[in-house]
């Protein structure tokens, strides 16, 4: 079952007052390229098949572990990886 996209909410920081079903995604961007790589943009699809659902609200939420937002660009050297996470949850 693919999630529809409306019912999908981002959760505020103090997550224990939230009335959601919370699901936290951890997701990590690695270069391994032999070069510099700088990432300006970034954008959220689900694909299923031939078709796929953008989640728009997502875009700009992303953070870092200690909490503080994920500003772009983000440059990664070669064989550099940066992991982030954003919590999320079904309404």
């Amino acid at each position: 079952m693919r999630p529809n996209p409306n019912d999908i909410v981002l959760i505020p920081d103090d997550r224990k007052n939230s009335h959601v079903i919370q699901i936290p995604w951890l997701f990590t961007l690695s270069n391994t390229e032999k070069v510099k790589l700088s990432i300006t943009n970034y954008d959220v699809f689900q694909m299923e098949d031939d078709c796929f659902t953008r989640f728009s609200n997502m875009v700009g939420l992303v953070k870092n572990f200690d909490g503080s937002r994920v500003v772009l660009s983000i440059t990664l050297d070669a064989g550099e990886s940066k992991t982030m996470k954003m919590h999320l949850g079904l309404s």
